[in-house]
């Protein structure tokens, strides 16, 4: 018996197997409800390189300086594939925590990425002020510990509630006399150039699976 298989079986198959490679490795079940409306919590550590690297003719450090734990809803993902940035920092995820995650905040903002920043918008009659809204929103450069992690939060989409672990971090690059450095904020609560959190992500939370 002779199997004739056409062009679009090929592709379909083809297709399973892209999306079944594109998913990520659950390591175990989260079992309880995510909390999205408590802080984020920051350890203090002693400060540590966790993670070293040559690229573009430099040799980079990432040092951890704090623990971080992320726990809220997400408003927006964006991935970003130029730059010596995106070489460490293939993403960006903005998450919200606090009373912006209740319904009678959350209608009256609107979030949006551009450039490695987060922008919001909010209507007239909107419960919580700016200053509310910038301690209770971050867009965070996420550096994936592995390329599991990095599936498991590309999987994700907006609007769904997820928890991100890991540390704070500074990454260094270093030729010769020559320096690039990218910081991590260690506040909610400052503004504008340098106030993103520089995420190594170890762990992710999502739907009711864990993943590492």
């Amino acid at each position: 018996m002779k199997f004739k298989c056409n062009n679009k079986v090929i592709f379909l198959l083809f297709y399973i197997f892209i999306i079944s490679c594109s998913k990520p490795e659950p390591a175990g079940i989260y079992s309880q409800q995510i909390d999205v409306l408590s802080e984020p919590v920051q350890n203090v550590i002693e400060p540590e390189v966790i993670k070293t690297d040559e690229y573009n003719e430099f040799n980079w450090t990432l040092t951890a300086v704090k623990e971080y734990e992320l726990s809220g809803i997400i408003r927006g993902i964006k991935t970003y594939r130029s730059g010596w940035k995106a070489h460490f920092c293939p993403l960006d995820i903005c998450i919200t925590w606090g009373d912006l995650n209740t319904s009678e905040v959350e209608k009256y903002i609107r979030y949006s990425q551009s450039g490695r920043w987060y922008y919001y918008r909010f209507k007239a009659g909107c419960p919580v002020d700016k200053i509310y809204i910038e301690s209770h929103a971050s867009n965070n450069h996420i550096i994936p510990d592995n390329e599991n992690i990095l599936k498991a939060i590309k999987s994700a989409k907006k609007g769904n509630k997820i928890i991100l672990k890991g540390y704070l971090v500074n990454l260094l690059g270093e030729k010769g006399e020559a320096k690039y450095w990218w910081n991590s904020s260690l506040s909610r609560n400052d503004r504008g150039d340098g106030s993103c959190e520089v995420f190594y992500v170890t762990e992710v939370i999502h739907g009711n699976k864990i993943y590492n």
